[in-house]
């Protein structure tokens, strides 16, 4: 199989998750555009309380590690700076998960202890929006796998016919 995921960088990525994630929750998958300002938001699961951002690196980042972090510690923080238009858009329901989703694989398991340093940051600010339980984790394209295989399925139009030669 193809690696699926290189032919998106940036909005491309935003949009392919977007409609992935609506494929793999349904109705419970509410994207969040970012007309109106960006709330560091790219959708929401509400029943299970996740929101996801979306992280498609372009191709030509030199530092992958580094556009990761920033990525995290930007959005993160977009949370506290957002509050209150996050609350009025999830009413009472609150952020236990926050998943980035990256477009490649995670470049330095480094990032997973960044992660949880900034988990415990999030928590310490004592948001209304966010569960005593949050976690931050960083997601691969194999989490959206199956979701890319069923899309790819009902986009394929193509109808094959054999034809037998004929004398």
């Amino acid at each position: 199989m193809s690696l699926w995921y290189l032919d998106y960088n940036g909005d491309a990525w935003e949009g392919i998750c977007n409609v992935l994630l609506g494929t793999k929750y349904g109705t419970d998958y509410q994207p969040i555009g970012d007309k109106g300002g960006d709330l560091g938001l790219d959708g929401l699961n509400l029943r299970a309380g996740t929101a996801y951002q979306a992280y498609g690196q372009e191709p030509e980042n030199k530092d992958p590690v580094s556009g990761v972090r920033k990525k995290i510690g930007t959005d993160l923080k977009k949370l506290q700076l957002n509050e209150s238009e996050i609350a009025a858009i999830i009413g009472s329901k609150k952020i236990r998960n926050w998943a980035l989703l990256l477009n490649k694989e995670i470049p330095h398991n480094g990032l997973h202890r960044y992660a949880k340093q900034k988990e415990t940051e999030v928590k310490s600010w004592g948001l209304s929006i966010i569960d005593p339980d949050f976690q931050v984790s960083i997601q691969t394209p194999s989490f959206l796998e199956t979701e890319w295989l069923e899309y790819q399925k009902r986009r394929d139009d193509r109808i094959e016919v054999t034809v037998e030669d004929q004398p």
